[in-house]
């Protein structure tokens, strides 16, 4: 599922940014292909983030400019392009990855786009890491005692997060591995590889994620969403996405922003924060229309299911193999989240179960048993 496009192309002369321009192009492409229609991965492109919290040595706000992100329930990959089309080649001589571009006949060197897509994965993981408990519920019940021992809280978090890196370069470029050099593969693999054998990598991935629970494959498929948790921490970084123009303006970032990085629509940057915010403060999220999934059983995935209530409140009880999947208690207007009950709450009348929300008082029927 696409759930932010690509923003407009780049219309300027320099060949440079057209070339990178036109590699972003080419992988989302790719992307569309392979996951537009899916409903268990989300991919981001062009995603700009602004933390107001943590500023740069010259004291700015720090960003982060990722070119592709693509979010499974057991992990991100990172997708860096780069506009390659002649030859680079990458080798280990005792630094770490060390890169040089084939240009004018001879090597150049380069920044390492593994190291780039490293410091962006670590930017977004301590943002991901400042807001667990808005978008990660607590441990099951029965692990909370031997959690807060280990650990010191009951929250689940994204300290463990598989972050994969990909580097992707245009088709007509070539790879030239010194000494048969490899990229990073613990504890999860990376890759470097060309644009079209991108998405390719990211199936088997998530498919070694999806099976390795309970088998002796690493640390692969044990962190893991919930498929609303999914929903919810897709819906968190849009929100917080800023629009080049907005990043352009080095001073007033942050007045054009309101808390917790609304996305303010690019044809109006002077919105006031009150137009942007809701009553509770928080951030809307985007439309529905965009980010909701329909339903799907925890245990098997089917979609054939049927409301139902009981003790531990209203969930979906699935058809083929009669497991329940609670229904998720986070208001889609005000992103608030329940807890036993308060807060955010489902209840049943007749057929229906209506999510309501003290704070932001909204009422949304979520399903309709046929």
């Amino acid at each position: 599922m696409i759930i932010k496009e690509r923003e407009s192309a780049y219309a300027g002369s320099d060949p440079r940014k057209i070339a990178g321009d036109n590699a972003e192009s080419q992988m989302a492409f790719y992307l569309q292909r392979a996951f537009g229609q899916s409903e268990d991965v989300y991919v981001l492109n062009n995603l700009r983030l602004v933390d107001p919290d943590r500023r740069t040595f010259e004291g700015d706000e720090d960003r982060c400019q990722i070119d592709h992100l693509v979010i499974h329930q057991w992990g991100m990959f990172i997708i860096e392009s780069k506009s390659i089309s002649t030859a680079v080649r990458v080798g280990d001589h005792g630094a770490g990855d060390e890169w040089s571009i084939f240009w004018n006949n001879t090597y150049t060197g380069m920044a390492s786009p593994i190291q780039q897509a490293a410091r962006q994965g670590d930017y977004l993981r301590q943002l991901l890491q400042a807001h667990k408990s808005e978008l990660l519920d607590k441990v099951a019940v029965g692990f909370r005692t031997l959690s807060r021992m280990f650990n010191g809280t009951d929250q689940r978090g994204f300290k463990f997060l598989p972050m994969q890196i990909i580097v992707a370069i245009s088709d007509h470029g070539t790879i030239d591995r010194v000494h048969n050099w490899k990229p990073p593969s613990k504890p999860f693999r990376s890759v470097v590889c060309k644009a079209d054998q991108v998405t390719s990598f990211i199936e088997n991935e998530i498919r070694t994620h999806r099976v390795s629970k309970g088998t002796r494959r690493g640390d692969y498929g044990l962190w893991k969403m919930r498929r609303e948790e999914l929903d919810v921490v897709a819906r968190f970084l849009v929100s917080r996405h800023v629009p080049q123009a907005h990043m352009n303006r080095r001073v007033g970032i942050s007045a054009s922003r309101p808390p917790h990085g609304k996305l303010m629509p690019e044809s109006d940057p002077t919105q006031s924060h009150s137009a942007a915010t809701n009553a509770s403060g928080r951030v809307p999220p985007q439309s529905d229309a965009t980010f909701a999934l329909p339903p799907r059983c925890k245990e098997c995935g089917s979609a054939r299911l049927q409301g139902s209530s009981g003790r531990f409140g209203p969930y979906w009880l699935c058809e083929d193999c009669r497991t329940n999947t609670a229904m998720p208690v986070v208001c889609s207007t005000c992103h608030a989240r329940g807890s036993k009950g308060k807060g955010v709450r489902i209840r049943r009348r007749v057929s229906s179960f209506i999510r309501e929300c003290d704070h932001c008082g909204s009422q949304e029927i979520i399903w309709t048993n046929a």
